[in-house]
């Protein structure tokens, strides 16, 4: 069994590469970018702003409309994929003629 640890390794590299780029990187990178401040064409001057960011959020009255109309888009596309998707399987399984699993 040692003898296939380091190809075991190896082969399952590739995949934890992948998510160390596209799921752990971006997550990292928006935590340290919300804590300074950037400017579209000035990418070489950004400097560190702490919680002013955030304070500048809930300042805006725009803040509260816009995470309202988030908080509804997310339920109301939910409930709809839920739906849909329960509908769905109900009908493959009234036409698939199966009534469940089955002791054998």
């Amino acid at each position: 069994m040692k003898s296939r640890q380091p190809f075991i390794l190896f082969g399952l590299l590739p995949a934890l590469l992948l998510v160390l780029i596209f799921t752990y990187y971006p997550f990292l990178k928006g935590g340290i970018m919300a804590f300074q401040e950037y400017k579209l064409f000035d990418l070489r001057n950004v400097h560190f702003v702490g919680l002013r960011n955030f304070q500048d959020a809930f300042k805006d009255p725009k803040f509260l409309t816009a995470m309202t109309n988030s908080a509804y888009w997310v339920f109301f596309s939910l409930v709809f994929q839920f739906l849909i998707g329960l509908t769905l399987a109900l009908l493959m399984k009234k036409n698939s003629g199966a009534e469940g699993f089955t002791k054998v």
